[in-house]
This record gives structure tokens, sequence and C-alpha cells, in this order.
């Protein structure tokens, strides 16, 4: 998707004189709860981090616990994919 958000989604109805029908946030879907709890992987430093971050969660066996807990917020949490539907006027 790249760095598409709902600001950016909502300038492109500006643009093209468009009507928004609706704007979806997917929820973070559970192969990305580690990556999300270790944190961002949207550069190299923090790609390393997170890299290092999950293996230190996995070595002390704490991958279902953190699963868990954020399974029980992941449908508040937004995932990586946003979809706008739009209607010409």
């Amino acid at each position: 998707m790249g760095k598409w958000n709902e600001k950016s989604l909502k300038e492109i109805a500006k643009l093209f004189n468009l009507k928004i029908v609706e704007i979806v946030n997917e929820p973070l879907q559970e192969q990305h709860y580690l990556p999300y709890w270790c944190g961002s992987l949207s550069t190299k430093r923090e790609s390393l981090w997170a890299k290092i971050c999950m293996k230190l969660v996995e070595k002390f066996g704490l991958t279902s616990r953190i699963k868990n807990r954020i399974a029980k917020k992941a449908n508040k949490i937004t995932g990586h994919t946003i979809m706008a539907v739009y209607q010409k006027n």
C-alpha cells in the first residue's frame, strides 16, 4: 500500500471530484502481532530492533502470552491495509 492513509485518500476524492462512499481499515492480523508489539518495521534500524525483539520474545517463551494480549484488542488496532470506495459525482 505504501504510505497511504485516510487523509491522503480523502484528498484524492477532492482532487478528482469523487464522493467517498467508505474508507475501511483492516484490523491487525495475527501474523503481525509480534512485529506490532516489538515496534514498527518502517525503517531499517527499527526493523533490526523488531527482529531482535522477536528473537528475544521467542527465546524467553513469551510468544503466546504476547499474542494473547494483543488478540484481545487486535480489532481496535489498525493493520496494514486501508481501502477507499469512491463514487463519481
